[in-house]
């Protein structure tokens, strides 16, 4: 799948076990566009549906709005005290997952049938960026699971903690837009990603501050609080690591 194979046959020299069976329909379940075409009693075919390239600036510009939907509703689940919404990030993460794997297909085929030494440079980046973007998605999840833990068991967190975690989330996500459309369209100058780095390091160093402010005041929802900022440290972390991709045009 990941090599770019459209079409996927497994022959056995005995019936299929039922281990196999569950494990070609996990296979399927997270692997976008796989599906079964044709099945036996010792062998199964399946095939990918979509054959076509596909465009693999849309394809990481869909997974940075999920990727970002999950970390900005890990802060709003703890402001509005929500436990479905925090659930329904690990439905997100899904959904991330199989995108970057469909993703890393495309960029994949694409390098095989590239003869331009500077298409293959690009798409290396883009695979660099989409397998970054996956992880924040991975850091949000492990947030929501922090977020989770504080509601159900009612850890009381202050106003004005919450609302200078608030604060933070959004300097964040002006970073993240910014690097993500740079990284996608005409990429930084040089001046342009010296003062993101900056902005990055100085978000970094607020996010490392509170989180150790709040360890020194020895209380249990406050050290779950922290986590929550380390979170959000290894997130602009992350972006950082993809404003220094877009020093030139991807």
């Amino acid at each position: 799948y990941l090599q770019g194979i459209d079409i996927i046959e497994l022959r056995f020299n005995k019936a299929m076990e039922r281990t196999i069976r569950e494990s070609i329909e996990k296979a399927r379940n997270t692997l976008l566009g796989l599906e079964v075409m044709s099945e036996e009693e010792n062998a199964i075919t399946l095939q990918v549906l979509s054959s076509s390239y596909g465009d693999v600036k849309e394809l990481i510009r869909n997974m940075s709005k999920i990727a970002r939907s999950m970390y900005l509703d890990v802060a709003e689940a703890l402001l509005s005290w929500d436990i479905s919404l925090a659930n329904s990030i690990h439905f997100r993460d899904d959904n991330l997952n199989r995108l970057y794997f469909y993703t890393v297909r495309t960029i994949r085929k694409q390098l095989t049938s590239s003869a331009l030494k500077e298409n293959i440079l690009k798409l290396t980046d883009f695979r660099i960026v989409a397998k970054v973007i996956e992880e924040i998605g991975d850091e949000a999840k492990h947030g929501a699971n922090v977020i989770l833990e504080i509601l159900h068991r009612e850890l009381k967190i202050g106003k004005e903690d919450l609302n200078h975690l608030k604060d933070c989330v959004r300097n964040l996500d002006i970073l993240y837009q910014e690097v993500i459309r740079k990284a996608l369209s005409t990429g930084f100058d040089v001046v342009e990603l010296y003062e993101i780095m900056v902005q990055c390091n100085e978000l970094l160093d607020k996010l490392s501050k509170r989180k150790s402010a709040i360890h020194e005041r020895f209380s249990t929802s406050l050290y779950s609080l922290a986590e929550v900022y380390a979170v959000y440290e290894t997130i602009t972390a992350y972006i950082y690591d993809i404003a220094s991709l877009a020093l030139t045009p991807l």
